[in-house]
């Protein structure tokens, strides 16, 4: 083709373009309808931002079963005790601790035998037993061969329990070859023999404690305790004349 005829042409479009083309400042989408002497404006492109905003819904609440998992998860990393949770975890779900019964801890009840402080010197016994002013005190004598020592082991035990709260103060003074002076110093002279000592009276009652006669040095300690003693129907001295089993002092096995 000619060079004029390609320049031509080349005119003939850019005219064309001219008159198609809109007008500077105005977009390509925007167009002009004239309905009853009004013009409306074409609608704008709707950006993706705001054509999806109404679609996305607000975060969902959070579980309070979740919470409650996650909480009692963080306590058993801590070592801490769940005890405090309001729900219980089960097959299935959760169920409110509503009935859920609080246990308190269980207090170990000392056992008798840590009850008795064991004297086997003079001196232990003075500062033990005769310098008490507060506690009524029960002495007993006993050796660990004498058969009815151990007889009557289990009710001694027993009253300890009973009476170590209630303001009672329990000794006991093993026999042996090293301190039978301290038994036959303080006249007892069998055993298994009790004493029992006032705060205010000092030696006030002795007797022995065999298991037949256990029954008798319990309501004793019973009468003390209560602050009220019955006159005896019999001397004293008729205990030495008893011919119940005892170990009299002086004997070893």
């Amino acid at each position: 083709m000619p060079r004029r005829a390609l320049l031509k042409a080349a005119a003939a479009g850019l005219a064309v373009t001219a008159i198609v083309s809109p007008p500077a400042g105005v977009s390509a989408f925007q167009t002009t309808m004239p309905v009853s002497g009004s013009t409306y404006k074409s609608r704008k492109r709707t950006s993706p931002s705001n054509l999806y905003a109404g679609a996305i819904s607000e975060p969902p609440m959070p579980s309070p079963f979740r919470e409650d998992e996650r909480r009692r998860k963080k306590k058993k990393d801590d070592g801490k005790s769940n005890s405090d949770d309001d729900w219980t975890e089960t097959e299935g779900g959760f169920l409110p601790n509503i009935l859920r019964t609080r246990t308190k801890p269980k207090t170990k009840k000392p056992s008798p035998r840590d009850l008795i402080t064991d004297v086997e010197t003079i001196q232990d016994y003075k500062t033990t037993v005769a310098d008490e002013d507060e506690k009524i005190t029960v002495v007993r004598f006993y050796a660990k061969w004498c058969r009815s020592c151990r007889a009557s082991e289990p009710q001694f035990f027993k009253m300890v329990g009973d009476f170590a709260d209630r303001g009672v103060k329990f000794v006991q003074v093993p026999l042996k070859r090293e301190n039978a002076y301290l038994h036959e110093g303080l006249g007892v002279p069998s055993v298994p023999y009790v004493h029992f000592y006032h705060p205010d009276g000092g030696l006030v009652e002795e007797m022995k404690m065999n298991k037949k006669k256990f029954a008798k040095v319990r309501k004793t300690l019973e009468q003390y305790v209560m602050g009220s003693c019955d006159l005896a129907d019999e001397p004293v001295l008729a205990e030495a004349e008893d011919d119940e089993e005892g170990t009299p002092i002086g004997e070893f096995q």
